[in-house]
C-alpha cells in the first residue's frame, strides 16, 4: 500500500485533511505531521508515495522540507499547500521542486484534496513501474550481452584448443600433399586431396558446431561406415557402463570417423570393431580393423594408402593425449586414450 505523507504546523487543518480523506476512493496510507522534524525522520526511514507540505511554516519552511524530501527520496511526488494570498510564490516553487500539484488555501471540498493526491498517486505509479521496467530491460540486455560472452568464450576456448588439429587439415588443403605426392597417379592424388578436405569439413562438424550425446554420434557413425551386405561391417562398443561426456565424445567420435573412414575409402571390404572403455583417468578407444589379402581389396595403391595412414596419425596424435598404431598386412589396430575432463 502506498503511503502518503502530509505535512502541516496548523492542528486545525490536519483535522480537516483527516475528515476529507477519511473516504479516499483508493487505497492509501496517510501519516500526518504538525513538526517538519517527525516528518522527516519519518521519511528518512519509509518510502512514500506522496508528500504534500504546507509552504508557509515557522521553523522549517515548505521550501526546505521539499529539498530535503528531494534528496531523500527521489522518487516521492511532491504536492506544494500555500495560502491563496501567496499564490503568486508559486511560479517560484514549481521553478526549484520537482512539484506535480499546488493546493490552495482555504478549500472546502474533499475533492479539493483528493484530486491532487490521486493524480500524484498515479504518477508516482507510473514512475515505478516506467522504472521498473527500465531495470528489467537493463537486466535483460546484461543476460544477453552474459551469454553472447560465454559463446564467445567458448568458441574462443574451443578454436584455441583444437588449432594444432585445425593446422594439420588445413595444411594438407593447402597443398603440402601435392609436394610430396610425384609417386601419385593423377586418380590417387585427386581421391586423397578430396579426402582431407572431407577430414576438415567432419571436424569442424565435431568440434566447432555439433553437440550430440553418444548414443546419436554412434548412430551416426554406424550409419557411415556399416554395411554388411557388401562385407564391410563396422562395431561401435561402449564398455564404459555410462553416457560419455560431450567434449570427450567429440573427441571420440572423430578418432572413429578417421579410422572408419580410412576403411571406407581405402578398402573394398572389411571387419573393423570398436570399443570405448576407461583405462585410468582416460578414456581408451580401441579399433581393430582385418581385411582380406587377396583380390582387388584396396581401391588405390600402396603409396596412396601410406600418405593417407600418416596423415591420419598426424592429426590422431594431436587430438588425443597418447596413440598406439600397428599396421598389418591384413589390417591395423589402433590405441587413443583421451584424459577425462573434470
Amino acid at each position: 500500500m502506498d503511503t502518503v505523507v502530509i505535512l502541516d504546523n496548523d492542528n486545525k487543518w490536519i483535522l480537516n485533511y483527516k475528515r476529507m480523506l477519511s473516504n479516499f476512493p483508493e487505497e492509501a496510507e496517510f501519516r500526518f505531521f504538525q513538526q517538519p522534524e517527525a516528518a522527516m525522520e519519518y521519511l528518512s526511514s519509509n518510502q512514500a508515495a506522496v508528500f504534500a507540505c504546507e509552504m508557509d511554516m515557522p521553523l522549517m519552511s515548505g521550501d526546505e522540507a521539499l529539498s530535503m524530501v528531494e534528496m531523500m527520496s527521489p522518487d516521492t511526488v511532491g504536492i506544494a499547500i500555500m495560502q491563496g494570498r501567496e499564490a503568486a510564490k508559486a511560479l517560484d516553487i514549481f521553478n526549484r521542486h520537482q512539484i506535480h500539484k499546488l493546493i490552495v488555501k482555504p478549500f472546502s471540498f474533499p475533492e479539493e484534496i483528493q484530486g491532487p493526491i490521486r493524480s500524484a498517486l498515479a504518477h508516482y505509479r507510473e514512475q515505478i513501474e516506467s522504472g521498473r521496467h527500465y531495470r528489467e530491460m537493463i537486466q535483460e540486455f546484461a543476460a544477453v550481452n552474459r551469454k553472447q560472452d560465454q559463446i564467445l568464450a567458448g568458441m574462443e576456448e574451443k578454436k584455441q584448443r583444437y588449432d594444432g588439429i585445425f593446422d594439420v587439415a588445413a595444411g594438407i588443403i593447402r597443398g603440402n600433399i601435392h609436394s610430396e605426392a610425384a609417386r601419385l597417379t593423377p586418380e590417387e592424388n585427386k581421391r586423397i586431396t578430396g579426402f582431407c578436405v572431407d577430414l576438415l569439413h567432419e571436424f569442424m562438424h565435431y568440434y566447432l558446431f555439433e553437440e550430440r550425446n553418444s548414443v546419436f554420434q554412434i548412430n551416426f557413425l554406424l550409419n557411415l561406415f556399416h554395411f554388411p551386405g557388401k562385407s564391410r561391417s563396422f562395431k561401435i562398443l561402449n564398455e564404459t557402463g555410462k553416457d560419455i561426456p560431450q567434449a570427450t565424445m567429440q573427441k571420440l567420435s572423430y578418432g572413429i570417423f578417421l579410422g572408419g573412414y580410412y576403411c571406407r575409402q581405402a578398402l573394398a571390404k572389411y571387419r573393423a570393431s570398436v570399443k570405448i572403455s576407461i583405462e585410468g583417468p582416460y578414456y581408451a578407444l580401441q579399433m581393430d580393423c582385418e581385411h582380406p589379402t587377396d583380390g582387388d581389396v584396396f581401391l588405390f595403391g600402396e603409396e596412396a594408402r601410406f600418405r593417407l595412414r600418416r596423415f591420419l596419425e598426424e592429426i590422431a596424435g594431436k587430438m588425443s593425449d597418447h596413440m598406439e598404431l600397428e599396421v598389418k598386412d591384413a589390417g591395423f589396430s589402433a590405441k587413443l586414450h583421451y584424459r577425462q575432463e573434470t
